[in-house]
């Protein structure tokens, strides 16, 4: 996984969410770190010219990473049944 792309984790992220074995509890982490991203209220206010967008961008990763760390047993059998997406590019 760390040798892919955030394009290719992105997508992998998409099929994951959608795949009828995920859990709530890793589609809340993806809601709720999107949803944080665009409230206008936050712990620090985007007026603050880099720490305002910095710690909006901190929450998406560790909402991102959460996300994968939750569903690493339905992407290794996505990846089994190589139903996931082509990691390899041509």
């Amino acid at each position: 996984m760390r040798t892919l792309t955030w394009k290719q984790k992105a997508k992998i992220v998409w099929v994951v969410l959608w795949h009828p074995k995920t859990p709530f509890t890793a589609k809340a982490t993806i809601a709720g770190g999107l949803l944080y991203g665009l409230m206008p209220f936050d712990f620090i206010p985007d007026i603050l010219p880099i720490l305002g967008i910095a710690d909006d961008a901190t929450f998406l990763v560790f909402a991102f990473i959460l996300f994968l760390h939750l569903t690493k047993k339905i992407r290794e059998e996505l990846e089994k049944k190589n139903d996931i997406i082509d990691v390899n590019p041509r």
